[in-house]
């Protein structure tokens, strides 16, 4: 058995939330609680099968990330919504900001999402997602890119390798846009064929 160990925060969105959201493979389970220490059972999702864990503080504001994140690639503008007014309702969690600058970039408001993560170098608690930050940032300057004329293959190539760098953030659904992006541009363009 695998087990993840987290740190209860006062605020209702919890440590690891995130990955716990947006994992496709596992279910983590809630097995014991002291203090403020967390500890969650990793199971298979196939292997879980409903196994129940003991019951863990919950609140609408960790309900409604929980649901932002799950529509973060399909609903983009959505998800940004609700992530915006669990902001206004708190004291503008970090890892809430971070999400309203990714759903931005997936919408297209590139010089939005931008000044977002612009922001993340001087925001206070940012560390943990500066690096992500700065790769979002490199990604929209791509992106920025691929709007002025450049050629099929070139098109193709740059679209082939952001739904690369997608995927490697866990972006799955993302990244096959950007590679469906990529076969329009060019249906020959042998990486992104070998990709799909």
């Amino acid at each position: 058995m695998k087990y993840i160990v987290a740190v209860r925060w006062r605020a209702p969105i919890q440590e690891y939330e995130t990955l716990f959201v947006q994992s496709d493979r596992f279910v983590f389970i809630p097995v014991y609680t002291v203090e403020n220490v967390d500890v969650y059972e990793v199971q298979w999702k196939e292997a879980s099968s409903g196994k129940q864990g003991i019951a863990m503080p919950n609140s609408s504001i960790r309900s409604s990330y929980d649901q932002a994140l799950s529509i973060l690639e399909d609903e983009p503008l959505t998800s940004e919504g609700m992530l915006k007014k669990i902001v206004t309702g708190t004291e503008g969690y970090t890892m809430v900001t971070f999400h309203i600058g990714v759903a931005k970039e997936f919408a297209g408001q590139l010089d939005s999402a931008a000044a977002i993560f612009e922001n993340f170098r001087s925001l206070a608690q940012a560390g943990p997602y500066l690096e992500q930050a700065w790769y979002h940032l490199e990604m929209i300057s791509r992106l920025k890119v691929a709007l002025f004329s450049l050629t099929s293959v070139q098109h193709s190539a740059l679209y082939q390798s952001l739904a690369v760098d997608y995927w490697q953030l866990g972006y799955r659904k993302r990244a096959m846009h950007m590679l469906s992006q990529s076969m329009k541009a060019d249906s020959q363009f042998y990486s992104a064929m070998l990709f799909q």
